[in-house]
């Protein structure tokens, strides 16, 4: 109990890079969530836009603070992660009132 209470103390107001060690294919991400909600995506596919195409995490402060971790994998974290969605249920979104740029804006 005290270790929890130290990381918390590390943790408040940092930021965490959290990701996986290897890259995923958008679709296979979406496969792995549609799977943990018992769910058949209903993909459509947008023209690319000029954003970043491959994006690392570093765990380097993750570990620093929180230890070593043994890691899950892509379907137990996405899992948890929909087990816990189901509970706490659907939240609405906020309007998003004060948008500057409203043109040329990218699909979806």
């Amino acid at each position: 109990m005290i270790k929890y209470f130290s990381y918390i103390s590390e943790a408040c107001n940092e930021i965490f890079n959290i990701g996986a060690n290897q890259p995923y294919l958008v679709n296979e991400l979406t496969d792995t969530v549609g799977k943990a909600f018992r769910v058949k995506a209903q993909i459509r596919y947008l023209r690319a836009r000029n954003e970043v195409l491959h994006a690392y995490a570093d765990h380097h402060k993750a570990r620093k603070v929180f230890g070593s971790s043994s890691g899950i994998s892509l379907e137990e974290g996405i899992h948890r992660m929909a087990e816990w969605a189901k509970k706490v249920g659907p939240r609405k979104s906020k309007e998003f009132s004060r948008i500057e740029i409203k043109e040329n804006l990218p699909e979806g």
